[in-house]
């Protein structure tokens, strides 16, 4: 394979990974506090409050929501405390996903809003799936949510090169064209390069293995249920429209995917619809229009 025409290392990666807000850390450090059966709203609430940014958005996120009630929301208490300890990860999720995906990325043909919606429409089918198969259903959101890292961070390093050479993904290209022209443009894939920032900012375990072969699930040495269901959720977010441009017809429910998911048809087509359900009244709710 000729030489990439960017050199892009693990180094690169994480100094790149700097530039982007530091909210996607304390989520990280949100999640493993929520797994604890003793955590508090008032812990989550402390640990939102020490970074001023992800703090600031999700009071902005609530606002949107409050003021089409005619409220206002003052403070972070006000904002947690309205949603509850079971719902504060999806408030906060959604604030990050504002945050570090509204965004375009040009090299993949991806604009601002489809990018975000994205993120957001894979993260609660990911999370509506879960529940069907006995799965960790804040797993599944928080792994819809980070799945575009990646490609943002591969996106930054080609702005700060300046490189005159770079060409855009083709047309129309599927999953795999696009990986065969990050490697041929980076020397990596979004999913390694997932896996370096993801590791680095300390989230969980599963959620960086099931991001390494959510594309192809039978490749994956563990058959990981999540690895599947991730992939049946980018599947559900393709087929209600909310699908992005890189990854054109990439999504496959076969025999084997649906099995090592542990879901049926009739389930993938009943999430399907609560998905679009709850993604509207999210977006109805907390997206000021």
């Amino acid at each position: 394979m000729p030489n990439p025409l960017i050199k892009v290392s693990p180094s690169l990666i994480l100094s790149t990974a700097k530039r982007v807000p530091s909210s996607a850390r304390m989520y990280a450090r949100m999640q493993k506090a929520l797994r604890d059966p003793n955590c508090d709203l008032n812990q989550i609430i402390d640990l939102v409050r020490l970074d001023t940014g992800l703090c600031a958005g999700v009071i902005q996120i609530s606002n949107n929501a409050a003021n089409k009630r005619g409220e206002t929301i003052a403070t972070i208490e006000d904002a947690i405390n309205r949603v509850g300890l079971r719902e504060v990860q999806r408030l906060v999720g959604l604030t990050v996903s504002k945050q570090m995906f509204s965004r375009s990325l040009p090299l993949y043909r991806v604009g601002t809003e489809a990018l975000w919606q994205n993120s957001l429409c894979v993260a609660v089918a990911a999370s509506c799936l879960a529940q069907y198969v006995d799965q960790d259903e804040k797993i599944g959101y928080t792994i819809g949510i980070m799945r575009p890292i990646g490609r943002v961070i591969l996106q930054e390093i080609a702005n700060a090169s300046q490189n005159p050479f770079l060409s855009p993904v083709p047309e129309n290209a599927t999953y795999a064209d696009t990986r065969d022209w990050e490697m041929a443009t980076f020397g990596t894939t979004e999913e390694a390069v997932m896996s370096v920032v993801l590791t680095e900012w300390s989230f969980l375990p599963q959620i960086c293995d099931t991001l390494e072969f959510y594309f192809r699930p039978a490749q994956d040495p563990h058959q990981l249920v999540m690895t599947a269901l991730l992939h049946v959720a980018c599947w559900t977010a393709e087929s209600l429209g909310k699908g992005l441009a890189c990854e054109h017809q990439s999504w496959t429910l076969t025999d084997d995917i649906i099995n090592q998911a542990g879901l049926s048809s009739t389930i993938i087509e009943t999430s399907a619809v609560q998905t679009s359900g709850a993604l509207a009244e999210l977006l109805q709710t907390y997206h000021r229009t």
